[in-house]
C-alpha cells in the first residue's frame, strides 16, 4: 500500500487548515484585549506586538497541522488499519501530549529570546507550570478530537455525505444519474469453506482495505454486503480517464501485488468479477433507527444482473451498453460485444461488453 494517496494528501491539507484556523482563534481569545497570555503577564507587557503574538499562533498552526496530518497518515497506512480504533486513540493521545509538550518549549524559548530574557531551566519549568499550558491542552485537546471524530463519521458516511446529510440534500428523494460498480469476490464459497469463517472473514477485511486505491479513481463506496462491494461514481468523475473502468484494474493489480502476503496467510490469491451500469436513479435518506443513504431504481438491479453473468461468460469485467456508449477512445481497453441478453426481471434485452486490458500501462 503507498504512502501517500490522494486521500493522504486531503488529509494533511485539511489538518493544516484546521490547525491554522484554530491557533489564530486561539491567540485571539486568549491574547486580545489584555488577556493574560501563556508566559502568565499580559500582552500589553510583553514588549511584543499583538502582531508578533498572531505570527507566533500561525507558525503553531502551520507545526501542527503538518505534524498531525502526517501522523493521521502514518496511523491510517494498512499494516495499522486493523487495530481497534480504541489503541489508534491512545497512540494519538501520546503523541498530542508530546508534541503539545515540545511546542510549548519552542514556543517559550522563542518568546523569552524576544523579550532578551535569560530563559533558565527554573524558568522554564515556573512557565510551563502555568496555568496557561493547562488551558492550550485542553484547546488543542479539543481541536485534535473534533477533527478526529468529524473524519470517523466522514468514513461512516463516505466523503461529502456528511456534508449532504447536514444540509439535507436528499431529504426527500431525488432522481440523479450515477455509475455504479458491483464487485464480488470470484470462489468465495470454496474459499469460506476453505478457510473456515472467521479466517475467511479477515481475507474478505484484507481485500476490501486493499481497494482504498480506487479513492484515487474518484470512486464512492455505496455498500459492503458481504463479499460484495457496491461502488459509485458520479458520471462526469467516472467517465473522465475512464476513472470507472480503470478503478476495477487498479484494484485487481493491487491484489497482485500483495500474492505473497494472501498465498502465504491464505493460501489464496483473492479475485473479483464486476458488473457496471450508468443510468438514472432515485436517491434518498431512509431510516430512523439508523440513517443510511439509499440508491433505488432499474439500474442499481441491472448492475447486479450484468455482474451475475460474468461466471456464465468467463469474463472478469462486463459493462452495460448505456455505459459503453459514453466511454471515450481507450486504446489500453479491449471491449468487446458479448451477446444481447434478455436479464432476468427485464422485458427488453440489453447488449453487454466484456472489457480487458491490453497493456499493463494505466492513465
Amino acid at each position: 500500500m503507498p504512502i501517500f494517496r490522494r486521500q493522504s494528501l486531503t488529509i494533511i491539507f485539511t489538518d493544516l487548515l484546521v490547525w491554522c484556523v484554530a491557533m489564530i482563534v486561539f491567540v485571539f481569545l486568549r491574547f486580545y484585549d489584555d488577556y493574560y497570555g501563556i508566559l502568565g503577564i499580559k500582552v500589553a507587557e510583553l514588549m511584543v506586538g499583538f502582531d508578533y503574538v498572531l505570527w507566533l499562533g500561525l507558525q503553531a498552526g502551520i507545526i501542527l497541522g503538518l505534524v498531525y496530518g502526517v501522523v493521521d497518515v502514518f496511523l491510517d497506512q494498512h499494516w495499522l488499519r486493523k487495530r481497534s480504533y480504541g489503541s489508534v486513540l491512545l497512540i494519538k493521545g501520546l503523541i498530542h501530549i508530546v508534541i503539545i509538550l515540545s511546542l510549548s518549549i519552542l514556543v517559550r524559548i522563542e518568546a523569552f529570546e524576544k523579550m532578551d530574557i535569560e530563559l533558565t531551566p527554573r524558568e522554564l519549568t515556573y512557565s510551563l507550570a502555568n496555568p496557561g499550558l493547562l488551558m492550550i491542552f485542553i484547546y488543542t485537546t479539543l481541536v485534535n478530537f473534533t477533527i478526529n471524530f468529524t473524519r470517523q463519521i466522514t468514513l461512516k458516511f463516505g466523503p461529502g455525505n456528511l456534508t449532504r446529510f447536514l444540509t439535507g440534500r436528499f431529504h426527500h428523494p431525488k432522481e440523479e444519474v450515477r455509475i455504479f460498480m458491483f464487485l464480488d469476490m470470484k470462489d468465495s464459497t470454496t474459499h469460506a469453506e476453505k478457510l473456515g469463517h472467521v479466517k475467511f472473514g479477515s481475507l474478505v477485511q484484507d481485500c476490501f482495505s486493499d481497494l482504498t486505491v480506487i479513492e484515487n479513481r474518484q470512486a464512492e463506496v455505496y455498500q459492503y454486503v458481504g463479499d460484495e462491494v457496491i461502488i459509485y461514481w458520479e458520471v462526469e468523475k467516472g467517465l473522465k480517464n475512464l476513472n470507472c473502468i480503470h478503478a476495477y484494474f487498479d484494484f485487481k493489480q493491487q491484489l497482485e501485488s500483495r500474492a505473497s502476503y494472501y498465498l502465504e496467510k491464505y493460501g489464496v490469491v483473492p479475485g473479483f468479477k464486476a458488473g457496471m451500469n450508468l443510468g438514472q436513479v432515485t436517491v434518498t435518506e431512509v431510516g430512523d433507527i439508523k440513517r443510511d443513504l439509499a440508491f433505488l431504481g432499474d439500474t442499481m438491479n441491472t448492475a447486479a444482473r450484468i455482474q451475475d453473468q460474468c461466471n456464465t461468460y468467463q469474463v472478469e469485467l462486463l459493462i452495460s451498453q448505456h455505459l459503453y456508449q459514453q466511454l471515450t477512445e481507450a486504446p489500453s481497453l479491449e471491449i468487446r460485444l458479448v451477446d444481447n441478453l434478455a436479464l432476468r426481471g427485464k422485458q427488453q434485452s440489453v447488449d453487454i461488453y466484456s472489457v480487458a486490458l491490453r497493456s499493463a500501462t494505466l492513465p
